[in-house]
């Protein structure tokens, strides 16, 4: 098992594309976090918000039923956006 598995046990639930998604943007927010200046705490909050962002999806990509619901809604969205029609 690798430690970030051990850290984020829901992160299985996102596939390869979705961690190295998530680790990304966890290097993002370090990056110019650091590079701004941000408070430490400012940090914090915005680490532990995509934490909970991410579990969330990690969570409802487990879930069969939400996920097949989830892919059908995002063809949707691709569907209009294609033809230029508003989103609902």
């Amino acid at each position: 098992m690798a430690y970030e598995d051990e850290v984020f046990p829901w992160l299985k639930n996102l596939g390869e594309d979705g961690k190295h998604e998530f680790f990304e943007e966890i290097l993002q927010i370090s990056v110019i976090s650091k590079e701004l200046g941000t408070p430490i705490s400012d940090y914090v909050e915005k680490i532990n918000a995509c934490f909970a962002s991410w579990k969330s999806t990690a969570e409802a990509w487990a879930d069969p039923e939400l996920r097949k619901a989830l892919v059908r809604q995002a063809a949707d969205f691709v569907a209009d956006e294609a033809e230029g029609l508003p989103h609902e």
